[in-house]
């Protein structure tokens, strides 16, 4: 989608490609869009799970999802990756499910 994003994909050691934060990212700040008029956006795809996530889905009045981080995140340092970015799946499916 259109704007500005703090993310970049990568190969993940939790599973296949993940997200990661390429600039810092505050706690509460949105990281980027997951859903747009009912389709994912590449956050959406990739942003992988976490028992202990720093990220949180959040849907919209037009039922968009966005996610927000719940505490700091690192960005990269010189050529390492930033931290990656992760949801609790059971939040999301939550969410999908009409709770918010």
């Amino acid at each position: 989608p259109f704007g500005e994003y703090k993310v970049v994909t990568a190969p993940s050691p939790i599973a296949g490609k993940g997200m990661f934060a390429s600039g810092n990212i505050a706690a509460l700040e949105a990281i980027a869009p997951a859903r747009l008029d009912g389709r994912r956006t590449p956050a959406g795809r990739y942003v992988n799970h976490a028992k202990e996530p720093n990220a949180i889905a959040v849907k919209a009045a037009n039922d968009d999802v966005y996610l927000f981080a719940v505490r700091d995140i690192a960005g990269s340092t010189g050529s390492a990756l930033g931290e990656e970015i992760t949801l609790d799946y059971r939040q999301v499916l939550r969410l999908s499910l009409g709770e918010r």
